[in-house]
This record gives C-alpha cells, sequence and structure tokens, in this order.
C-alpha cells in the first residue's frame, strides 16, 4: 500500500493517507487540533440526479457512501485526520462540511481582526460565486463545448450530472 507524502509549508515531509490511485484531500491543514493534520475533500452533488431523488439528504450520503466509505481506513493511524466537505448544486452543505467551514470562519476572522459577521458574509459570498462558477463550468464540460450549445438546442433537464 502506498503512501501520499506531502510537503509541508515549512518544509516538513509528511505522510498523508492511502494514495493507491487516488487523491484525498483538496485541502490539506498541517496542524489541525491535536497536532494532527487535516484533509479534505471537497465534492459537488446534484440532488436531482437519479441516485439522489431517493435520498433526503444528498450530501449527507454522499459524503458518507463516496468519501468516507472510499478514504477514512487509509487515514487511521496518520498524523492526519479527514473531512469530506460536500455541496449541493442547489446550496446544501453536509453537517461535517458546515462545521469545518465554521471553524475555519472563526479562526480566519480572529486572525484577520475582523468580526465574524462581516467575515462570514463575504467569506459565504466567495463561496457561492465560486460553488456557482464551477457548477457551470461542470455543465458546459459534461454537454459540450459553448459553440455547440449555441449550435443545437440542448434538453438541459435531460443532462446527467
Amino acid at each position: 500500500m502506498s503512501r501520499r507524502h506531502v510537503v509541508t509549508c515549512d518544509g516538513e515531509e509528511r505522510i498523508l493517507g492511502d494514495a493507491d490511485g487516488r487523491r484525498p484531500g483538496d485541502v490539506t491543514i498541517p496542524v489541525w487540533r491535536a497536532n494532527k493534520g487535516l484533509a479534505i475533500d471537497v465534492a459537488v452533488t446534484c440532488p436531482f440526479n437519479s441516485h439522489n431523488l431517493s435520498c433526503k439528504a444528498p450530501c449527507e450520503s454522499y459524503a458518507a457512501s463516496k468519501k468516507h466509505a472510499k478514504y477514512d481506513k487509509g487515514f487511521k493511524g496518520t498524523t492526519f485526520e479527514f473531512a469530506a466537505l460536500i455541496f449541493e448544486t442547489t446550496g446544501g452543505v453536509n453537517e461535517e462540511g458546515l462545521s469545518l467551514l465554521r471553524q475555519l470562519f472563526r479562526f480566519a476572522a480572529k486572525h484577520q481582526g475582523l468580526q465574524l459577521s462581516v467575515y462570514c458574509g463575504r467569506a459565504w459570498a466567495r463561496l457561492s460565486c465560486s460553488l456557482q462558477s464551477s457548477v457551470s463550468q461542470s455543465f458546459l464540460n459534461r454537454s459540450g463545448s459553448l459553440a455547440a450549445i449555441e449550435k443545437e438546442d440542448i434538453d438541459f433537464l435531460s443532462v446527467d450530472f
């Protein structure tokens, strides 16, 4: 079993989870708590795809069945914890991800000397714009080029996300 090596900001090399062709950390925080790092995997899911229509909470289902089922055991015994931050295309966030964002926002607001409410408003606006941009780009990538969309009528409801 191979492990992924990460070089942190201070130049120290650390081992990050199971790396058998997988990429479990989109964002890595070298020191999170109890002298352990945090690997965050960010994903976006659509609540209207065929699998998620039957789910009461698509974000939670995706986090448990796709992310934690795949990566949790690779982080056992390492100096990193794993967290899944799952967004829905409609704006929903899984509980674990929401808790993580709240902690990050509190820390960042203190670090920048801003009131939490001011920082959170700006951070959620940035996150929202980034999510909308990514979803739009994903849609364009899956449905073809912009030129193809302009040339023909595409049934937007039939595109499977």
